[in-house]
């Protein structure tokens, strides 16, 4: 009997990033909810990181502050974007706003749409907080409103429903300025947002894709990991995993119909749901 071994299949990305993210308090404000965990080629499993360390770091380091703030996280994932490692990013907000908001207000395309969400929910500036701008009249629609991947995916919540638990409101609209800077410092084809950008990526192109953790987390025990943690590590191993068996581009060009594929391509999908 030969001992020969099968090879294992190419995988499309080098590093398997896992973001679970927090809309709370300023963009300065360190947040023990936003969690960031790290998968590597040639890795066993994510490790979680913190900030002031770099994705290759061997583990955290004296003095480094524990929580992340997203003025933080934003800078850091701009820098592991811009190396030449094809790496992929799940995070758990939306991206997009429902296709009926967006032609209402005249956005042909997500890009249009972005430019606009980013001056209208100004998060990224000093001592700005979610609930300041709902305040001053930052535009919203109606609570109950769905993506179609909204809809396609037990659980998820309307992007516009705020304070409910479990809602995925305040940190959309606290991460979409940082989506918008990250877009504007390395455009396409640099790095694909997904599925804006089309629903395969080139080959060695790095992605920002949403993901929802809670399709995941019961994949895998806990260990010890913080509920945030243990969302951002099953997100990084999730990534990991399927691209190691040769399914990332099922995932990454899902079999949807048509009019839902090219709604998705305005609205955003998540990442894993067919």
């Amino acid at each position: 009997m030969s001992s020969r071994r099968t090879a294992s299949p190419p995988t499309r990305f080098r590093r398997w990033i896992g973001v679970d993210y927090s809309g709370a308090a300023t963009a300065d404000t360190r947040l023990p909810g936003l969690q960031v965990a790290v998968l590597e080629a040639g890795d066993e499993s994510p490790r979680i990181v913190r900030p002031g360390e770099g994705a290759g770091d061997g583990g955290p380091g004296s003095g480094r502050p524990r929580n992340w703030t997203r003025r933080e996280l934003a800078a850091w994932l701009q820098e592991q974007l811009a190396e030449p490692v094809p790496t992929i990013v799940g995070i758990d907000h939306a991206l997009g706003h429902p296709r009926p908001v967006l032609e209402a207000a005249g956005h042909r395309t997500w890009d249009a749409w972005l430019d606009a969400a980013a001056a209208d929910w100004p998060a990224d500036r000093p001592d700005v907080r979610v609930a300041d701008l709902r305040r001053a009249g930052a535009p919203v629609g109606e609570a109950s409103l769905l993506r179609r991947t909204d809809a396609a995916t037990a659980g998820a919540k309307p992007v516009f429903l705020f304070d409910v638990q479990g809602s995925v409101a305040t940190s959309t609209h606290a991460g979409l300025a940082w989506i918008h800077r990250i877009r504007r410092a390395i455009p396409p084809p640099r790095l694909h947002l997904w599925p804006f950008d089309g629903w395969l990526p080139p080959t060695g192109t790095s992605v920002i894709a949403e993901a929802f953790p809670s399709l995941l987390r019961r994949r895998w025990p806990r260990e010890g990991r913080g509920v945030d943690a243990h969302d951002a590590w099953c997100t990084a191993a999730w990534l990991g995993q399927i691209d190691a068996i040769g399914a990332m581009d099922h995932h990454l060009a899902p079999p949807l119909p048509p009019a839902v594929a090219e709604d998705a391509r305005l609205e955003g999908w998540i990442l894993g749901v067919h």
